[in-house]
């Protein structure tokens, strides 16, 4: 049985076209770049290769890819036409994206689906269905006789009638293409691919074009910030219940500012499309708002428009949920004049008191967009501030409830965990680790790195362990000063102890 995912090679018909070309099996690898064997294994039929070898394949030997493969394996319609042309289904969509007018949606999913039969609001429109064609006969290197047939096989018959323009018209000169680069801005409107037989303009005005309904939708954003400042999400579709795709930084992808959103691939698509076309982004915006990039990048990834109704974010790289902030409190403050804001047993920020109203203040500075009528308008904008660049995050009207003042407590504790959460901390081995030298990570519930044990080289059994808590970035606080055990357990067990190293108020753990 052939292996490989891709169509069934006829061995006898390349065997015949390689031949007819002059090469040897030795030449032919050399033009494909791999092995003599490799062809061998092409012309005896035990391989199938992928959509983009295929094509190398075709035009190494002189001959399209339908003169290569089994009689009537290729697909019907527009997803036959593609792969006539040797283009995965990501490098059609840039292809055909980069012949199109704004407004015109060709991603990856779009023509997936337009390839299953299922016609794009945006195609519709008589105007926008020429230039589609048009864009399609372009990007496959095909006559307008087959464009029109691979419409009909997907679309139905009557789709075909959809843009036909004047027999006056003159018909687009076929050229061959390339993808388009991401980064580039759509080009201007192609001409419509004439039909042939169609009948000539009478000078009756023009059936008015209804545009696409609008989607709308609610948008949640989680992810978080890298050292360097880039930014990767999960983008989610709270209407539907379902997840979108991946939102990433565009620097990641070209060096620019903006953003990329890379749909779900499926599994077929998994199969098919090489690892550096499934990196490919689906929609680039050079939009560096994410409120704004956002119903663009969505618009593009599903080929109609899209109405972003409310968007929301949560930072996984912070130790603090949603459902946290809104459960912030008051506390009498270290410094006179001031209100701290804490959450599970840590500061986040300090209330102020001006002539003008309140501001709220982290150790990085004062909170942008002050000052606030209302402690409570000030703590929102915190956890806006804390949750940027994404956006800012749900909270419920809990969130905004009145606050009484507590007392400062006598000593703040570091640990944001509570007793029955410490009880499934976790031991972690680092990469330092080794024989007769064990370390390990402590990590809370949400993998917070809390503390470290670790076993000391050369000591007596009594004092072999040591262990020490952590700081908020993860790292060892005074190792030199760490206390001592005979055994990990022991470690472990001083370590989460209340009074203990986790539970103590060192000065680099204080906000302000």
């Amino acid at each position: 049985m052939a292996r490989g995912a891709g169509l069934p090679l006829d061995g006898a018909r390349l065997r015949r076209a390689r031949k007819a070309a002059g090469l040897s099996q030795r030449l032919l690898a050399q033009e494909l770049g791999t092995t003599r064997q490799q062809v061998i294994r092409y012309e005896q039929g035990q391989e199938r290769p992928e959509v983009k070898r295929l094509a190398r394949l075709a035009a190494a030997v002189g001959v399209g890819v339908a003169d290569l493969v089994e009689p009537g394996s290729l697909p019907d319609g527009l997803a036959g036409l593609r792969v006539g042309a040797g283009l995965t289904l990501a490098v059609a969509a840039e292809s055909v994206r980069g012949q199109l007018p704004a407004g015109i949606a060709c991603s990856r999913p779009v023509l997936a689906g337009a390839e299953r039969g299922e016609q794009p609001p945006t195609w519709v429109p008589g105007e926008a269905a020429g230039a589609v064609r048009s864009a399609l006969g372009a990007a496959y290197g095909a006559g307008q006789k087959a464009v029109v047939a691979a419409w009909e096989a997907t679309f139905g018959p009557s789709a075909a009638l959809a843009g036909e323009v004047s027999q006056t018209t003159p018909p687009l000169a076929v050229e061959e293409s390339t993808p388009r680069v991401v980064s580039e801005r759509p080009s201007p409107k192609v001409p419509e691919l004439p039909l042939e037989g169609a009948p000539p303009e009478t000078g009756t005005e023009p059936e008015e074009s209804v545009p696409p309904p609008v989607k709308e939708v609610s948008v949640r954003v989680r992810g978080q910030v890298v050292s360097d400042g880039r930014v990767f999400c999960v983008v989610y579709n709270d209407t539907d219940a379902e997840t979108i795709g991946q939102l990433e930084d565009r620097r990641q992808w070209d060096q620019r500012e903006g953003w990329t959103l890379h749909g779900l691939l499926s599994e077929e698509e998994r199969e098919r499309l090489t690892p550096q076309e499934q990196l490919a982004p689906d929609a680039v915006t050079d939009q560096t708002d994410m409120a704004a990039a956002l119903p663009e990048l969505l618009s593009t990834l599903f080929g109609h428009p899209v109405s972003v109704v409310s968007l929301h974010g949560e930072r996984t790289d912070l130790p603090i949920r949603p459902a946290d902030m809104e459960r912030w409190e008051l506390r009498r403050g270290r410094v006179t004049g001031r209100t701290d804001i804490y959450v599970r047993s840590r500061c986040w920020g300090w209330f102020q008191r001006g002539g003008d109203g309140i501001t709220v203040h982290t150790a990085d500075g004062p909170v942008p967009g002050g000052p606030w009528p209302t402690r409570e308008e000030a703590a929102i904008a915190l956890w806006a501030h804390l949750t940027a660049p994404l956006p800012p995050p749900q909270l419920t009207k809990s969130a905004w409830t009145k606050r009484r003042m507590r007392g400062r407590p006598k000593q703040r504790p570091l640990c944001p965990y509570t007793p029955a959460e410490l009880g499934r901390v976790r031991l972690v081995e680092t990469p330092d680790s080794a024989k007769g030298a064990r370390q390990y990570r402590a990590q809370g519930p949400d993998d917070q790195v809390i503390g470290f044990v670790w076993r000391r080289q050369h000591v007596p059994g009594a004092r072999s362990w040591a262990y020490c808590a952590a700081d908020a970035s993860g790292e060892p606080v005074n190792t030199a000063a760490a206390s001592a055990v005979g055994t990990r357990a022991e470690a472990v067990e001083r370590l989460l102890a209340q009074p203990g190293p986790v539970w103590a108020d060192p000065a680099e753990a204080i906000v302000h």
